[in-house]
């Protein structure tokens, strides 16, 4: 499934250093956050993204007949790590094992790189699959849960919700 999908025409160098970071990834964040949603939260968090990622990658790719290959695993740990960071903005996160970064900001530089990026080079397919998987965790973090976003001047945008 598109779920455990690491895009590569070959096994390559970089295509096993993305394996093994995205596995680091969900490892860590993923661990975390097991323990602080519980088992169904968190099952609800990592499939619920995968097939809204999935559904809207599949959407576009049928309005811009784009036959690409897509990978919902990277979309997925966008909202694994959307929600990580509301549970705890101000954690640091150690980035090349000697860069402390507060969470928040770790999130603000993953969106970039990977909404932005997209959106600029005019790859609307993972544009939306990132897109919208961010803003499922996002919404389902402060109307479902209760949680908080990472930057206070969403506060009065999160109150109206």
């Amino acid at each position: 499934t598109s779920l455990f999908l690491v895009p590569s025409p070959t096994i390559s160098f970089s295509f096993l250093l993305d394996l093994a970071f995205s596995m680091l990834l969900l490892w860590m964040i993923g661990g975390q956050l097991f323990d602080f949603l519980g088992k169904k939260r968190f099952l609800f968090l990592y499939f619920g993204s995968a097939l809204i990622s999935a559904f809207s990658a599949l959407f576009v790719i049928h309005l811009t007949h784009d036959g690409r290959l897509v990978s919902c695993l990277p979309s997925t740990l966008l909202a694994l790590a959307t929600i990580w960071t509301m549970c705890g903005p101000t954690k640091n996160m150690l980035i090349f094992l000697f860069i402390p970064i507060p969470a928040r900001w770790f999130l603000a530089i993953a969106l970039f790189g990977t909404v932005v990026s997209t959106g600029m080079q005019k790859d609307y397919v993972h544009f939306a699959a990132y897109t919208s998987a961010f803003l499922f965790s996002y919404f389902l973090g402060i109307m479902k849960w209760h949680l908080h976003g990472p930057f206070e001047f969403l506060v009065r945008f999160e109150a109206l919700l």
